[in-house]
């Protein structure tokens, strides 16, 4: 130790070169420290980023899966039935839906127009299905189509519905700064525009707008999901007697089904990719 004091208080050539190595040492090892610290910093406010965007996707869809679980819907419709000119007997009976009878806590348009969706698919199966199974002279119809063809009957069957939701309209404080926007779809449309067996609603939350703060480095891009069923069943009892497939007599009278409630089946997270999105 005393070796070296000495020749760092030496004023030769040699010492002072030794004293400018240990400064840049010092320099390099303080860098690093630095760098190390700023680094560590930026990957906290990233997972602080991330864990405010998830807190605000999983509030938005825990909120708008609970009422849609909580909600009860009815669908409406009338059952009328037109007979052919003699000397044919054909007759057809035809389904007119309506909208349908709906209650939940939000009140959301958009939930209605998605449950009315579902009924009019379970519409369209079952006239489809009743003209695999039914005598000649019978033909059923959805809307007054007398001859609804499997490839195309209900294409024009609205299935999904997006709108937003912020802090002020929930009071969710997880909320505050963001624009979460929701999508509720009812999947199963097959190719061609046939109608599949498929009740499911499918619920995606996505970012629609963050803290501006956000912007400077990047923000998750991922979305979450859920899934909601027909609560303990594949498929809904919307029509379970016969007597609700009598045409009425009554060109105005409107039918009411059994009600639709709906259960959570499962909840997962879309990557970017898997989102259609990235930053």
């Amino acid at each position: 130790m005393r070796r070296l004091t000495g020749k760092l208080k030496s004023e030769k050539g040699a010492s002072i070169l030794l004293a400018m190595l240990l400064l840049l040492i010092c320099m390099m090892v303080g860098a690093s420290v630095l760098m190390a610290a700023v680094s560590n910093a930026g990957k906290a406010r990233s997972n602080r980023q991330e864990e405010q965007v998830y807190l605000a996707l999983s509030s938005a869809l825990r909120l708008v899966t609970d009422d849609l679980v909580s909600a009860e819907y009815k669908g409406s419709y009338q059952l009328l039935e037109r007979s052919e000119p003699a000397p044919s007997t054909m007759k057809t009976r035809y389904f007119v839906p309506r909208q349908g009878e709906f209650d939940c806590l939000m009140g959301k348009l958009a939930y209605r127009d998605v449950f009315d969706a579902l009924f009019q698919r379970y519409i369209a199966r079952l006239v489809l299905e009743k003209n695999n199974n039914t005598d000649p002279d019978l033909q059923w119809a959805l809307q007054d189509e007398t001859n609804p063809d499997p490839d195309t009957i209900g294409a024009g069957i609205a299935s999904k519905r997006t709108f937003l939701i912020t802090a002020d309209e929930t009071g969710l404080p997880e909320l505050k700064d963001f624009q979460i926007r929701m999508e509720i779809e009812a999947p199963g449309l097959g190719t061609g525009g046939g109608i599949a067996d498929d009740y499911r609603l499918i619920v995606t939350a996505s970012v629609e707008k963050v803290p501006d703060d956000y912007y400077k480095n990047g923000y998750p891009s991922y979305a979450m999901q859920a899934e909601l069923t027909v609560q303990g069943s594949e498929k809904p009892a919307f029509i379970e007697h016969t007597e609700m497939l009598t045409p009425s007599t009554n060109v105005s009278e409107v039918r009411t089904t059994t009600p639709l409630q709906l259960e959570l089946s499962k909840i997962v997270r879309l990557e970017p990719e898997e989102n259609g999105g990235g930053t």
